[in-house]
């Protein structure tokens, strides 16, 4: 016998909202929420951070980091969970559009550990060009991962 709120996740349509033919799936938007929440609680600890210095470099560290993550769960998804398609077709990892139906179907599938992995590089590359301390930042950016993290699940 199932309670309804076990049945709930299947009532519920994956599209939050669309626009003509932009939709925005709940998943995405989730995942926008997480980052916009995660740079919300850095800029206000920011000034404890006395080693990031200017705004801009803040506004720097952080473009690094995201398109790191959002690069990194992308090639993660294609190499852990991907199929044959984008070996052969390579231009179907980062193209929101279907050339055989002609339909946006926008850029599906991200990986956890990719992003991650995709993240720390980019910390690493902002951190070298800018000759900082890694561990120093990492140490401050740490502790607010689990609202990402939160957010996306």
């Amino acid at each position: 016998m199932s309670i309804g709120w076990q049945l709930l996740p299947l009532n519920i349509h994956p599209i939050a909202f669309s626009i003509g033919f932009f939709s925005v799936s709940w998943y995405a938007l989730c995942y926008f929420l997480g980052a916009f929440f995660v740079i919300l609680a850095l800029a206000r600890s920011k000034r404890r951070e006395a080693e990031l210095g200017t705004d801009e470099n803040f506004w720097t560290l952080l473009s690094f980091v995201l398109w790191g993550v959002l690069l990194g769960a992308r090639l993660g998804y294609v190499v852990f969970y991907g199929t044959g398609q984008f070996w052969g077709e390579p231009w179907h990892i980062f193209s929101p559009y279907d050339f055989t139906t002609g339909a946006w179907v926008g850029i599906r599938g991200l990986s956890f550990f990719g992003g991650l992995f995709g993240g720390v590089v980019g910390l690493f590359l902002f951190v070298r060009k800018h000759q900082l301390s890694f561990l120093r930042l990492s140490d401050w950016i740490v502790p607010f991962l689990p609202i990402a993290i939160f957010m996306g699940r």
